[in-house]
């Protein structure tokens, strides 16, 4: 006999892919761009999207930016190029905050295109602060 989830909670909207990460708690870059490996995501998985989220707080200063791309390839090792900024935010009289847990943004492929990466920007040095960056189902 199967044995009941007795703690924690299963959300009724989406399911993470675990154990598998694109990114599990990497460090935010110091006023540069990092780009994560590639990985697999689209084409015939829809309603898989890819998700980003804070692992520790965050707090992007008023007048610094923080931006994710999802860029895509045709094939394994291929050229990438974008497919969709699915997050830019400058603190414009204000701090952009996360605490930690809270998903930041994330974003369905729509290209046919199945070999991803996530780029990261930050405009400011942010390598103190985390992030997650995994698969999940999201239903409808």
């Amino acid at each position: 006999m199967a044995d009941a989830i007795a703690t924690g909670t299963l959300s009724q909207k989406w399911v993470q892919f675990a154990p598998d990460a694109i990114w599990d708690g990497e460090e935010l870059p110091n006023a540069t761009t990092k780009t994560s490996d590639e990985f697999e995501v689209g084409k015939d998985q829809g309603g898989v999207s890819v998700a980003v989220r804070a692992n520790t707080a965050i707090s992007i200063a008023d007048g610094e930016s923080l931006t994710l791309t999802l860029q895509k390839a045709s094939a394994s090792g291929g050229t990438f190029a974008d497919e969709v900024q699915f997050y830019d935010a400058t603190g414009d009289g204000a701090v952009v905050a996360f605490d930690a847990g809270d998903i930041i943004a994330e974003v369905i492929p729509g290209s046919t295109d199945i070999f991803k990466k996530i780029v990261v920007t930050t405009s400011a040095d942010e390598s103190s602060e985390t992030i997650d960056a995994f698969l999940r189902r999201v239903s409808g």
